[in-house]
């Protein structure tokens, strides 16, 4: 079986804790989550990092290349949350996915930050 590729920031203490939580409820193992700064070539390109420093990639089992919102949306599909993903890619909840992880991408080192103090 191919595996599931998911390329974060591991400079990024947000996205940190994020993986940790998918590494907690990855039971079956189908999510290979590693920081596109140690990814192998392949899979990873030079252009496929540039846009990694920006947002969280999959490469799915069928060799698609998800960024963002529905690459999130992918992913917890993957961990049981089919209801999550088959509502995440339906309009107008794509936009919303989108919107809300467009969000939380640009403000990660604040709410690193707030996250933190707990």
């Amino acid at each position: 079986h191919r595996r599931i590729w998911l390329f974060w920031d591991g400079d990024c203490e947000f996205c940190r804790r994020a993986i940790r939580w998918v590494e907690r409820r990855d039971v079956m193992c189908v999510i290979h989550a590693i920081p596109y700064q140690k990814a192998p070539t392949p899979p990873m390109t030079t252009i496929l990092a540039h846009r990694c420093a920006n947002s969280v990639h999959v490469i799915t089992r069928e060799g698609r290349l998800l960024s963002g919102g529905p690459a999130c949306v992918y992913g917890m599909g993957r961990l049981g949350f089919r209801m999550t993903e088959r509502v995440g890619t339906m309009p107008p909840f794509d936009s919303l996915v989108e919107t809300v992880y467009r969000f939380v991408a640009r403000n990660r080192r604040l709410l690193s930050l707030l996250f933190r103090c707990r």
